[in-house]
Order: C-alpha cells, then sequence, then structure tokens
C-alpha cells in the first residue's frame, strides 16, 4: 500500500548497512518514526482516509532521505529509517541524521486535508539517540 519495504526489507538493509559501517568506519543512525493518534483517526474518518494518510506519509519520508538509505513500514502506523554512510566522525553523522529527523518531522506534521476532512490531529515523532562507542 505505500511501496515501501517490510520487515524483512528494513532487517536486510540494516545488515548490509552494519557491515558496510564495520568495514569502513563510516556512521550510520536508525530513525523510529510513530504516528500518534492515527487510530482515531482510522476508526473516526475510515480506513481509506487512514490508508491515504499512511501513503502520503511515506512519500513524504521519502523525499527526506537519499537514494541509499532506506524507509520501511514496521505495520500500523510505524516507520522506520536507515541511514547510511554518513561519514566517519560521530558528530557530524549526528548532525545529519537529527536534520533528516527535523527534516521528516518539519513535512510530516503539516496538516493534511482528505475528502474535506483534516488530519491534524495526527502527529508524528522521531527519536535521534546518540550512542558513542
Amino acid at each position: 500500500m505505500t511501496k515501501l519495504g517490510n520487515r524483512r526489507l528494513l532487517v536486510d538493509r540494516l545488515k548490509q548497512a552494519l557491515a558496510v559501517s564495520t568495514r569502513t568506519g563510516d556512521r550510520g543512525a536508525l530513525l523510529f518514526i510513530d504516528l500518534d493518534n492515527f487510530k482515531r483517526l482510522n476508526d473516526t474518518a475510515g480506513h481509506d482516509i487512514g490508508d491515504m494518510l499512511l501513503q502520503h506519509v511515506a512519500q513524504r519520508l521519502n523525499t527526506c532521505v537519499r537514494d541509499g538509505d532506506t524507509v520501511a513500514r514496521l505495520g500500523g502506523d510505524e516507520f522506520v529509517v536507515v541511514l547510511s554512510n554518513l561519514g566517519p566522525l560521530d558528530e557530524p553523522a549526528a548532525l545529519l541524521a537529527e536534520h533528516v529527523a527535523s527534516a521528516s518531522s518539519a513535512r510530516s506534521m503539516r496538516p493534511m486535508t482528505w475528502l474535506g476532512r483534516l488530519t491534524s490531529a495526527v502527529q508524528h515523532w522521531c527519536c535521534v539517540v546518540r550512542r558513542r562507542t
């Protein structure tokens, strides 16, 4: 429905990203994105509207990443973004990951109107956690 990868593709791409990172020393990032209040929208506006919202969020997330990055839908209202090849230094890599998270938040948080219904009640959050190695 969203034309995004599923869990199987996500796990495969994550393994590839980890292998490349181990080989090259480049950093990567994993972003988890959840849509708050999606169930309420789905229940009140209908599954067709919910499906269109998921498709639109998927498109918006794809505009925030580079060609080699992966956007996948875990299921329901959860998405994951795998960013790889962010460079060998922690700080610039973290800033790039935060930039993608911020851009996805800015694009996904814009209210959307479907068939005359405003979906601004659905919000999303994305968390970037820095881990020192």
